[in-house]
């Protein structure tokens, strides 16, 4: 439990830091502390799960409908405001971790209301975003662009409905690949390690092992050998394996922006702790 001490303290972090009119979780701690990223939120209210302590999400009545994201900062990528299915993704896993530490702590109301509200946004979710003739979820209702992140979440966090549908995503997510690995159609000329991780993680959760394997060994084997980089965290790179990443989103076509010490782009290390060599927590507070 002592590798989760710097885990505990990053979040009480941010929650010390939240705003306390509108609730809102900074995207980072200090000194940047910098509010205006509702998935961001998102994802500091998953990382609660993995420590047992509770979650912030208010629940809802009457007809559900897709979350509808107003604040717009994100891990580079564009186009994500609005009905989005990445947001939509984040959110629904949100309400299933909040429903287990509803149970977790006996709140049986919260429990309840949080189950059916996810019950409901999974429905919702794949009655908006599905695209059945490309086989996978499109970015919002009004494009047929499939980005990389709400596809593999949708897997990941099991918001397909069955087995099959599962497999078609994996194999859809697999035709955005080149020599390297997967080039993010949400964000052009770009290979993400960081969403690369929860790909290569859905490739082994929909049992497409092989698949999950032949990524890794494209994109980190390339961060590893080529002697641009000789890291397996490298924050991410073009689709001809440049390290002009995102240079325009934000870095000013300047490589000297890009981490070589990235930790969002670790993701082999759950993939390969959890399906490969089989270790995985079962029970509340690592107890088995």
């Amino acid at each position: 439990m002592n590798a989760l001490v710097p885990t505990r303290n990053a979040l009480s972090t941010m929650f010390a830091a939240i705003n306390p009119k509108i609730g809102a979780l900074p995207e980072s701690g200090p000194p940047l502390s910098q509010l205006g990223s509702d998935t961001y939120h998102a994802w500091t209210l998953i990382g609660v799960d993995e420590l047992h302590e509770g979650c912030c999400v208010s629940g809802r009545k009457g007809g559900w409908h897709c979350w509808n994201i107003t604040g717009l900062r994100d891990w580079a990528r564009p186009g994500g405001g609005g009905y989005n299915a990445e947001g939509n993704a984040l959110l629904y896993k949100v309400l299933t971790t909040a429903t287990d530490l509803a149970t977790y702590l006996n709140n049986t109301a919260l429990s309840s209301a949080w189950s059916k509200n996810a019950t409901a946004l999974k429905a919702k979710f794949n009655e908006a975003f599905w695209l059945e003739s490309a086989g996978l979820y499109r970015d919002n209702q009004t494009t047929t662009l499939c980005p990389q992140d709400a596809n593999s979440f949708a897997i990941l966090y099991n918001l397909t409905t069955s087995e099959t549908q599962a497999n078609r995503v994996s194999e859809g997510l697999q035709k955005n690949w080149n020599d390297l690995g997967p080039v993010a159609p949400e964000l052009p000329d770009t290979i993400s390690p960081f969403i690369g991780g929860f790909e290569l993680q859905a490739h082994f959760e929909s049992g497409n092992d092989a698949r999950a394997l032949d990524l890794l060994r494209r994109t980190w084997g390339y961060m590893l050998y080529t002697n641009l980089v000789q890291s397996t965290l490298l924050e991410g790179f073009t689709a001809n394996g440049s390290l002009s990443y995102r240079s325009y989103r934000g870095y000013n076509y300047d490589a000297a922006y890009t981490s070589h010490a990235h930790g969002w782009s670790a993701g082999p290390t759950p993939a390969l702790t959890f399906y490969v060599l089989g270790l995985t927590v079962t029970s509340l507070q690592g107890k088995t």
